[in-house]
């Protein structure tokens, strides 16, 4: 077993050096360590939608990409230098933070403000992959819990994190923004395969 686990090590330091050397350590900015938490998350993403899928009678693929859209959130969140919530988290409560106001369409929002919207997009989009009915609700419910459990695991002193009300907010203000996305392009693409088919008419016999 340890040898596993130094193996896995080493190859997960390989996969981290070659992508240090095709995109700054400074990007995504702020963000010191992403890709390696990005990383982590794809394989525990892929681990498991193999062992989930076939108990959700869902293809292997869309379960990976649906959890992989989900731990994109923490991935960019715990990967934050420990100090930029530290002043939060002594007070053992949620702050404000930044939210949406209509001012913002005008003179435009703050970087906060659209990279917490961007940021849960694809985990909002991902929901279309499940389908229709209680699957597809189920899994909107879960998209949109992912941000405030990561918020209120944040309020943890030990962890030295901080808490804010506003990238709830925003958070799952993005999910639906990525839910309706995706939902109407499926839609669109729906109605434009069933015209197509029904211009062909019926296949000759």
């Amino acid at each position: 077993m340890g040898e596993l686990a130094d193996w896995v090590r080493s190859l997960l330091g390989k996969v981290r050096d070659w992508l240090s050397e095709l995109v700054p350590s400074w990007f995504p900015p702020g963000l010191p360590g992403f890709w390696t938490a990005l990383l982590l998350g794809s394989v525990v993403a892929v681990v498991i939608a193999l062992a989930v899928a076939p108990k959700v009678q869902l293809a292997r693929w869309r379960v990976a990409l649906w959890l992989g859209s989900l731990l994109l959130v923490p991935a960019a969140t715990w990967t934050i230098p420990h100090h930029a919530g530290a002043l939060s988290t002594s007070l053992r409560w949620c702050t404000q933070g930044q939210i949406p106001r209509p001012s913002m369409l005008t003179q435009g929002a703050s970087q906060e403000v659209v990279s917490n919207l961007l940021l849960t997009v694809p985990a909002g989009a991902a929901v279309v992959l499940w389908p229709i009915g209680a699957p597809r609700l189920a899994a909107l419910c879960v998209a949109l819990a992912v941000s405030p459990t990561i918020e209120a695991v944040q309020l943890v002193p030990e962890l030295q994190r901080g808490c804010q009300f506003g990238d709830v907010v925003n958070n799952s203000i993005g999910v639906l923004i990525g839910f309706a996305l995706a939902a109407g392009l499926a839609a669109i693409l729906s109605s434009w395969h069933a015209s197509v088919d029904e211009s062909r008419g019926p296949p000759d016999r």
